[in-house]
C-alpha cells in the first residue's frame, strides 16, 4: 500500500486538478449533512482518488490530509487577489436566491430526451409498451426562457419522469392522435418519417428530435389547502393548431392561460401512477 505522501505526490497536474474539483465539490456539498450523507461523500471521494491513480487510504482522516495536500499543491500557496466588483455589482438587483422563474403553461418547441418502452410505475409495478400500448416520450424544452428546464440533475432518472412525460398511445382508439403526433414530429424535423421509425421499432431515432408541445397547466390543492398550478406536457402540435395555452381548473373546466388569474405556482409535485393516463 502506498503512503499518503506517495499517493498524492505521484499524481500529474491534470489529474490533480480533476481530483481537486471532484473532492472540493463533494466536501462542500457534505457540510452540515447527515452521517449517512457523509459516509456516501467519503466513499465518493475515495472513488475519485482511485480513478486518478491513488491507492486505498486507511481512514477518513487520511483522505482529508490527501485533499488538503491537493489543495495546497494546486494553489501553489499563492494568495488570490479578489476581483473588484465595479458598476455591475452596484447596479445589480438584490436577490435572496431560490427565485428561479417557474415554468408557465405555454406552447414550447421541445426535444425528446429519452423514450421509455418499459419500466416501473409510481406504485412499484412493472410495465411495458406491449401491455400498456403506449410509450413515454421524456421531454425537455428546447427554446425560449425555459430552455433546458428539465436538464438539471433533479429531473434525471425514471423516478422523475412524471414531470416531463408525453404519452404516445398506439391503442386503436388513439390512432387519430397518434397520426397527428407523427405529423408534428415530421414537421419539426425535416426529412424525418416518424411512422416509419415507429413501425420499425427504432425508438433511438426519436431521441433528440424536436416536437412542438402544449405544456398545460393543471390546478391542484396543496397540503396547506392552497390552490396551485403544475405544468405538464399535454399534446403534440403542428403549426396550424390552436396554440393558446390552457389551464385545467379543479372543477375540470379548461380556460385560456392568458385569461387565468394564477394562484401561487407549485414546487414539483409528487409523482403519479401510470393508471392516471387518460387513454
Amino acid at each position: 500500500m502506498l503512503s499518503r505522501q506517495s499517493s498524492y505526490t505521484t499524481l500529474g497536474t491534470e489529474e490533480l486538478a480533476g481530483a481537486l474539483a471532484v473532492l472540493t465539490r463533494r466536501r462542500e456539498d457534505a457540510e452540515g449533512e447527515s452521517d449517512h450523507y457523509m459516509s456516501c461523500y467519503w466513499q465518493g471521494a475515495h472513488d475519485a482518488l482511485w480513478a486518478v491513480g491513488a491507492h486505498r487510504l486507511d481512514t477518513q482522516e487520511d483522505l482529508m490530509r490527501v485533499m488538503d495536500a491537493l489543495i495546497e499543491r494546486q494553489n501553489g500557496r499563492k494568495e488570490t487577489e479578489m476581483p473588484k466588483l465595479g458598476d455591475s455589482y452596484t447596479n445589480a438587483t438584490e436577490s435572496k436566491g431560490g427565485e428561479r422563474k417557474r415554468l408557465e403553461p405555454g406552447v414550447y418547441m421541445s426535444r425528446v430526451q429519452a423514450v421509455r418502452t418499459s419500466g416501473t410505475d409510481a406504485r412499484g409495478n412493472a410495465w411495458d409498451s406491449d401491455g400498456k400500448q403506449y410509450v413515454k416520450l421524456i421531454l425537455d424544452i428546447d427554446d425560449g426562457e425555459f430552455a433546458g428546464n428539465f436538464s438539471d440533475e433533479y429531473w434525471q432518472g425514471e423516478e422523475r419522469d412524471w414531470g416531463h412525460t408525453l404519452y404516445m398511445s398506439f391503442k386503436e382508439s388513439a390512432y387519430g392522435m397518434l397520426k397527428h403526433t407523427f405529423n408534428a414530429f415530421n414537421e419539426a424535423n425535416g426529412g424525418f418519417d416518424a411512422q416509419a421509425a415507429f413501425e420499425a421499432d427504432k425508438w433511438d431515432m426519436f431521441i433528440g428530435k424536436k416536437l412542438l408541445v402544449h405544456w398545460a397547466g393543471e390546478e391542484y390543492e396543496a397540503n396547506n389547502g392552497e390552490t396551485r398550478v403544475r405544468v405538464r406536457p399535454d399534446r403534440a402540435l403542428t403549426s396550424d393548431d390552436n396554440q393558446r395555452a390552457k389551464v385545467k381548473l379543479l372543477d375540470g373546466k379548461r380556460v385560456d392561460y392568458a385569461e387565468y388569474s394564477q394562484p401561487e405556482q407549485s414546487a414539483p409535485s409528487a409523482p403519479y401512477s401510470d393508471e392516471n393516463v387518460p387513454f
